[in-house]
């Protein structure tokens, strides 16, 4: 049941993932923290699902707090010093104001898991379509 639970948010995270790059964005690096990303195993089956490197990093107790202090800063920044109006700038600021946490580990697709997810995949999307009813 939590195998199916897990996969279940992997599916409609694709989901989401295929929206965004079908209107032209473009995913160049997911990066997890903290909560259910402390579990190996929901990174690797995030990986496998969303065909993607995952990169798990250090720091998920303090996040949330953080990425608040964070913004914050460079909030204060813009006003005093209106930091985005030059984009080499603000990205040089973000660096130093908000620098990443360290690298706890990253995680590859395994692609010899493609056929299994595509055949739960389609599963999923079949009991969404059964259920959506039940969503409104």
């Amino acid at each position: 049941m939590t195998l199916a639970i897990l996969e279940g948010v992997a599916y409609s995270l694709l989901d989401r993932q295929e929206a965004l790059e079908a209107t032209g964005v473009v995913i160049k690096k997911v990066t997890l923290i903290g909560g259910g990303a402390r579990c190996s195993m929901w990174r690797q089956i995030l990986a496998d699902v969303l065909k993607r490197v995952l990169i798990f990093r250090d720091g998920g107790g303090m996040g949330p707090g953080l990425g608040d202090a964070c913004l914050a800063q460079l909030s204060d920044l813009q006003k005093t010093e209106n930091i985005l109006d030059d984009d080499l700038r603000f990205v040089d600021v973000l660096k130093k104001v908000c620098p990443p946490p360290a690298v706890v580990s990253i995680h590859k697709p395994d692609f010899s898991m493609q056929v299994y997810y595509k055949k739960q995949r389609q599963k999923y999307q079949d009991l969404y379509q059964q259920t959506q009813m039940l969503n409104h």
